[in-house]
């Protein structure tokens, strides 16, 4: 506590305002669709299958723009305070309690406003917006399509879409807090907290922990903000008296009074020690760099104009820029991976149904997850389960600001000529590279699961795994330079070896893929592979 806090008059309530930025896509849903009339569904040679497409809905306030709910933002934050953060009882008194042995429960001390948003994301240069932003809403539409599992192509009528905002995007938060009657420091350590939580949003990759992050497909790279914070304030009983006496104009906000700087600068540094000391989760960080061996695509089905444009376009950022969508990268890893785990058991079954959802839900799913799951639906997720392995946005690297045009012909399979009318062209970028980042929460799967992403990571880094449109014609190949390390203590559920120690490589510091065997991670990760062959290889397989 800093002496200016010290000799005030006893402070009565904190302000807290800042702005959140979005650095990735955000998607908070309220579970409706929204018909839109720009979206059609069908074939165009058979006007009576086209319908109109609905796109799953976000939240909005009363003016139509996205908002971030008080509840949404304070159970974030009190869910990343109990995971990453020291405990305290200082959580109880900012978030509130339930009644425990001890007697009644307490309401919280820090009282959320509907975070709303303040400035729309740029608009998107180089001619890249597509044609279905929603310009009252500020919302653009995210594309994705759900692959059919055996043949590895597009599932007929199988294309969807979700409104999202865009990065860049900023929103206005203000928090207040109420300061307990009994608190000797003015609510310096309640404070201190709060702005930890706030810049735990500005957490980047070469930390221990994950950020925080706001909304759905958080799993996926949505929701990931920059906090800044515009203004600390303060009302004390000197501030509160002189604004009674001036007739109490307006509310109390009106008592508030910007604390000295030295107060703020002592605050904020506090806050920082607190981020410096989080309870490091057990996990297997792998950080992968993807350098393309040549065109590569995601299709952007909006952006393509009749005799204009490409038939095929890129998707693309509000530069103009190639963008390698976390959905596309997770959902070709757990194609991937139901492969791997297909071969090794004979048996194909699992992954027949529908893709979407997969299996009912349980009424307790932790414990079915835990013990009766498949590796795969612990690993990316299933109905009732977050999926345990977290995939950062890819941040492209080189290669992906100027997309190129491939000229193309369809041949005449009859005469073996070029068949007529049947030009079209493709744009792509050439040679991108992306990198980015896999967290695998160990406290969240078993060995084996560990020991099939192992093999899934030998795959991608012997380039037998392709991203994107067009593997058949060349496209999506990749040359992967994958790291790994761990962290943490071992889990209850984690029953192998553990190294004796994670000083150097493969702990403190990554360590190269090809520098694996005989390095402190050789023992656990073989053993996972071994726990894997175990519990599901059949005898031929092995």
């Amino acid at each position: 506590m800093s002496e200016t806090t010290q000799n005030a008059a006893r402070v009565r309530r904190w302000r807290i305002e800042g702005t959140l930025t979005t650095r990735t896509p955000l998607h908070i849903g309220t579970g409706r669709f929204e018909a839109r009339s720009e979206l059609k569904h069908g074939r165009e040679d058979d006007p009576q299958s086209v319908t109109e497409a609905k796109a799953k809905a976000v939240l909005l306030d009363a003016d139509e723009r996205l908002c971030v709910t008080a509840t949404g933002l304070k159970g974030a934050m009190l869910a990343w305070a109990e995971t990453h953060l020291e405990r305290s009882a200082v959580n109880d008194v900012l978030f509130g309690c339930g009644p425990g042995k001890g007697g009644d429960g307490v309401g919280g001390r820090l009282e959320f406003q509907t975070a709303r948003l303040e400035t729309p994301e740029p608009e998107s240069a180089g001619g890249s917006e597509t044609p279905f932003r929603n310009r009252v809403r500020h919302t653009d539409l995210d594309t994705g399509v759900r692959i059919n599992r055996a043949s590895g192509t597009a599932l007929d009528r199988h294309l969807f879409y979700k409104e999202a905002v865009a990065p860049g995007a900023v929103l206005r938060v203000v928090l207040d807090l109420d300061v307990p009657e009994k608190s000797a420091d003015g609510g310096w350590a309640l404070v201190a907290r709060t702005l930890a939580l706030l810049n735990a949003f500005n957490v980047n990759d070469e930390d221990t922990v994950p950020p925080l992050t706001l909304g759905a497909m958080t799993g996926r790279g949505f929701g990931r903000f920059k906090w800044t914070l515009d203004a600390l304030s303060w009302a004390t009983d000197d501030t509160v008296r002189a604004w009674i006496a001036d007739g109490a104009p307006d509310t109390w906000a009106q008592a508030l009074k910007q604390v000295p700087s030295q107060t703020r600068t002592d605050l904020e540094t506090q806050a920082d020690e607190l981020l410096d000391r989080p309870r490091v989760p057990s996990a297997l960080i792998c950080d992968v760099t993807l350098a393309f061996d040549y065109r590569f695509l995601i299709s952007e089905p909006g952006r393509v104009v009749k005799e204009v444009t490409s038939g095929i376009m890129p998707k693309v950022d509000a530069k103009g820029h190639a963008v390698l969508p976390t959905a596309s990268l997770k959902g070709a890893l757990r194609s991937r991976a139901e492969r791997i785990f297909a071969t090794l058991t004979g048996d194909e079954t699992p992954f027949d149904h529908a893709p979407g959802r997969g299996r009912a839900g349980v009424d307790d799913p932790a414990a079915v997850m835990m013990t009766s799951a498949l590796p795969t639906e612990r690993l990316f997720g299933a109905a009732s389960w977050r999926a345990a392995l977290d995939v950062d946005p890819f941040e492209p690297v080189k290669g992906h600001t100027t997309p190129s045009t491939q000229e193309l012909v369809a041949v005449d399979r009859f005469t073996g000529g070029a068949s007529g009318s049947a030009k079209y062209a493709i744009d792509a970028f050439d040679r991108p590279t992306f990198r980015g980042r896999l967290r695998l929460d160990l406290t969240r799967c078993r060995p084996e699961d560990v020991g099939l992403l192992v093999l899934l990571l030998r795959d991608l880094a012997e380039g037998d795994v392709t991203f994107g449109y067009g593997s058949t014609k060349g496209y999506g190949g990749v040359a992967a330079t994958v790291t790994v390390r761990m962290q943490g203590d071992p889990p209850e559920t984690w029953t192998l070896p553990w190294p004796s120690t994670l000083d150097g490589a493969g702990g403190k510091s990554p360590l190269v893929w090809a520098d694996l065997p005989d390095s402190i991670l050789d023992a656990p990760l073989r053993a996972a592979v071994a726990a894997l062959r175990d519990r599901h290889c059949n005898e031929e397989a092995a």
